[in-house]
């Protein structure tokens, strides 16, 4: 059943809800852990992390499941109306931040850059304090949002 563009989530949907929600406070704590412990590319990745599945949580309560995709670029499929404007390019920004593998960059691994050179980069010297604490609020924000709409996640 939909309202207003949106379903009704069953019960499924919302155990997946408040199971993504819950690894992503998680993450947001391991990525307070990290940045209190000068930690910026893990702090760049945990916070993209919690706020990406923040917002996978949000999607079980607004599309249901199979109806959205599990990937990375979750921001572009949440209802407009759930997310402003300037969080939304927040959160989009943070997508950016945060490449991926397929990017041949990893906030993980080393990586070459330009891809395929000699010259190889630790994660550890391409994310500054400045990076991480961007990535922290932006996914404080996001979680906070996250609760404030769908009140079903607290």
């Amino acid at each position: 059943r939909r309202i207003t563009g949106e379903i009704v989530p069953n019960s499924v949907d919302r155990d997946f809800a408040r199971t993504f929600f819950r690894q992503g406070v998680h993450d947001l704590t391991d990525a307070e852990i990290l940045f209190a412990n000068a930690r910026w590319a893990g702090t760049v990745k945990a916070s993209q992390a919690a706020a990406e599945k923040a917002i996978k949580a949000a999607l079980f309560l607004s599309l249901g499941r199979g109806h959205f995709r599990l990937s990375h670029d979750v921001i572009r499929q949440l209802p407009t109306k759930r997310v402003g404007g300037r969080l939304r390019a927040r959160i989009a920004s943070l997508e950016v931040q945060v490449p991926s593998s397929r990017d041949n960059r990893n906030p993980e691994y080393p990586y070459s850059d330009p891809p395929g050179s000699t010259t190889v980069i630790s994660p550890e010297n391409t994310y500054t304090k400045r990076d991480a604490e961007y990535a922290l609020i932006t996914a404080r924000r996001t979680i906070a949002r996250m609760v404030a709409v769908y009140k079903t996640l607290r």
